[in-house]
């Protein structure tokens, strides 16, 4: 098993992983995610200066402008417990595929935030992890490596598998309680590499080399849970629990191609832009501020009768020469290209009445274009992945 619930967190775990966690569930989405930190926060201190405010009143006002609800909040307001504003807890996450936006991780306003302190406790501490598509989900199978924290819908109700997991270093009398087995010493954490001891083991008898790392097994996991044939041959299993992980022929072809698509998908924002067409109705200004509202999005929708090569990107561009196959690569039951679409687009929510902007994301990052190159990154992204994809070797399992 990839993990086992009921020795979750326990050395001896049957599991490949040790810990493993659920993606952040806030029950409260529109106020604590937003694409504008200062939105977040400002949202955010609003919300909590009107909960301080009902401490006290028996029967608190439901105002869903004013605050949101949920059955922790409604505990900690029982029990008279004051809230604060932390706002160093605004950090970036990946709310949906591909879609970073802010988030308010503060424990007080997030209704299940898992074990993600142990995987992602600041964003001075690197990890990577990947999700797969969780028990109960109505998706189709698939998966995806993160390097921040993950929303609980991200990939549909799953569990993240981390390459190390964290620990406070916690100072007892005057000395330091290193008994954590940790391999270093990261900013006040210990570092652990997540995958069992045991597993290691087991993969190096298995397959007959000492040379074999836990890292190279995480990114064997990647690629075998890509692999076509396996989520066909488990596909009922896969619907019911944790993926199991067979040991496969050809490790290291597995290592290798796990190892590429995590740069690929990891490092999104960055790959070589596919070159599509743009055709405007204008040339683009010159001027930083008038390319940020040349550039600047409010539904992004594709072409006439539904035509799927290309994209209108607002009334004056549109984006030509989307390849068909480009949509074959799904995530989380969409393609990464309608995920753009979905997210990347100016919505009120209609309870709390707060807007999210995607425009306020391109601010942030200092490029008026940084949406039309995601678009075209994304191309390339889905392309490469299925190319990748089709050089795992043929899925034949050395032992159950």
């Amino acid at each position: 098993p990839i993990g086992d619930k009921a020795t979750k967190g326990k050395p001896n775990t049957p599991g490949v992983f040790q810990l493993y966690s659920n993606g952040m569930k806030s029950n409260r989405d529109a106020w604590v995610y937003n694409f504008s930190a200062r939105a977040v926060e400002e949202n955010v201190r609003r919300m909590i200066e009107f909960y301080n405010s009902q401490i006290g009143v028996e029967q608190p006002d439901m105002d869903p402008t004013k605050i949101s609800w949920s059955p922790a909040l409604l505990a900690a307001h029982k029990n008279h417990k004051d809230i604060k504003v932390v706002a160093e807890s605004v950090r970036e996450s990946m709310y949906r595929p591909f879609c970073k936006e802010q988030l308010y991780s503060e424990p007080s306003l997030i209704e299940r935030p898992g074990q993600l302190s142990k995987l992602f406790p600041t964003p001075a501490h690197e990890n990577i992890a990947f999700g797969s598509v969780g028990r109960g989900a109505t998706k189709g199978f698939s998966v995806l490596m993160v390097d921040t924290l993950p929303d609980f819908e991200l990939i549909s109700k799953a569990q993240w598998m981390s390459l190390y997991t964290y620990e406070p270093v916690v100072e007892e009398d005057g000395g330091f309680n290193l008994n954590l087995g940790g391999v270093e010493v990261v900013d006040g954490y210990t570092r652990k590499e997540n995958i069992t001891d045991a597993t290691l083991a087991a993969y190096r008898s298995t397959y007959g080399d000492e040379g074999i790392a836990k890292e190279d097994i995480f990114y064997y996991i990647y690629a075998l849970l890509h692999h076509p044939e396996y989520r066909e041959k488990y596909a009922a299993d896969l619907k019911k629990m944790l993926p199991r992980i067979p040991l496969a022929k050809g490790f290291w072809e597995y290592s290798r191609v796990g190892r590429a698509l995590a740069e690929l998908h990891l490092g999104y924002e960055s790959v070589e832009p596919y070159p599509l067409d743009e055709v405007a109705s204008s040339p683009a200004p010159e001027g930083l501020e008038e390319l940020f509202e040349f550039y600047r999005v409010q539904k992004l929708k594709f072409g006439p009768k539904k035509d799927r090569t290309r994209i209108q990107y607002n009334g004056h561009l549109t984006l030509k020469g989307i390849p068909e196959e480009a949509y074959e690569y799904q995530v989380n039951g969409r393609s990464a290209l309608e995920w753009v679409i979905d997210r990347y687009q100016v919505k009120t929510n209609k309870e709390s009445l707060i807007t999210n902007d995607p425009n306020d994301y391109c601010r942030t990052v200092n490029n008026p274009r940084y949406i039309v190159d995601l678009i075209k990154r994304l191309v390339t992204v889905s392309l490469e992945t299925q190319k990748l994809v089709g050089t795992l070797p043929r899925f034949e399992v050395l032992e159950d």
